[in-house]
């Protein structure tokens, strides 16, 4: 079993000289696998910040409490508010918006956890891929900060629970053809913000499980972008950085390069044996 994890600044604040204000992390345990992400809001001066903050939360409590019951959203909403509350102390309620999500595999499965926007990549072993984003319709995520202050949680819920959660799936063949695509809609729902699910390794013939900031959503050609990242050459070593730097340069050179930072975690089957050719 590999983790990796890796980011990219994107166009807009390279334009402005900017932080990247993605960040992740990733790790193994002694029976499985781990990466954390989080994704700052622009609305806070230091946001890069927060997004460390709280991926640095986030990763304390996978390390000292290994997912089980606690993946119920109630009690994993406590633990990330709790163990990113010492990383979080000095910064403004702002600076503190991110969405952030966990991914966590061991030898049966992989689950993952997302407070906010972003896109799940599954890369089966036949080498077809499946991406799965999830969007708010008034593109106001839920950020995990709101529920740290009873008042901004409230103006937000005033102002914008009346928005759908879109998840659109996205299904490609081993050659990389879109073979269909679908949308769930659903209200959302401030009792559950965090989206939990989680897919049986062999029972869906899986290789690579990734979990992608909304940077992927970034881009024009979204659908192709999310099949590009899965594209991978080998499942050795630093795996996801190797793509994400070739993807970089591709897009660098065709000038297509994602507008919004984008920050990447990815975790591999234990059974998968994979000569690494990049």
């Amino acid at each position: 079993m590999h983790a990796d994890h890796a980011s990219l600044t994107g166009l807009h604040h390279l334009q402005c000289a900017s932080p990247c204000q993605d960040y992740a992390q990733s790790g193994l345990l002694r029976e499985g696998a781990w990466g954390v992400l989080a994704d700052g809001c622009s609305t806070g001066s230091h946001t890069d910040l927060g997004a460390r903050a709280w991926v640095c939360g986030v990763r304390d409590w996978l390390l000292t409490d290994p997912p089980g019951q606690s993946w119920a959203n109630a009690s994993l909403m406590q633990a990330w508010q709790e163990h990113a509350q010492p990383y979080l102390a000095t910064l403004s309620g702002t600076d503190a918006l991110a969405t952030v999500g966990a991914l966590h595999a061991n030898a049966q499965r992989a689950c993952i956890a997302l407070w906010g926007d972003g896109v799940v990549v599954l890369k089966h072993l036949d080498g077809r891929v499946t991406a799965i984003e999830q969007r708010f319709t008034l593109n106001a995520p839920p950020y995990p900060q709101y529920w740290r202050d009873r008042a901004t949680l409230l103006q937000y819920e005033q102002a914008y629970a009346g928005q759908e959660v879109w998840r659109l799936t996205s299904e490609f063949s081993a050659e990389g053809e879109l073979l269909a695509s679908t949308k769930e809609v659903s209200p959302l729902d401030l009792a559950q913000p965090v989206w939990v699910q989680s897919w049986q390794w062999q029972e869906q013939d899986l290789s690579v499980v990734m979990l992608a900031s909304d940077g992927a959503l970034s881009r024009q050609d979204v659908p192709q972008t999310l099949n590009a990242l899965a594209d991978f050459k080998g499942l050795q070593g630093e795996f996801l950085k190797r793509r994400v730097a070739r993807l970089y340069r591709q897009w660098s050179k065709d000038n297509t390069l994602v507008q919004d930072d984008l920050s990447v975690v990815a975790v591999t089957c234990p059974q998968t044996h994979s000569q690494d050719r990049s």
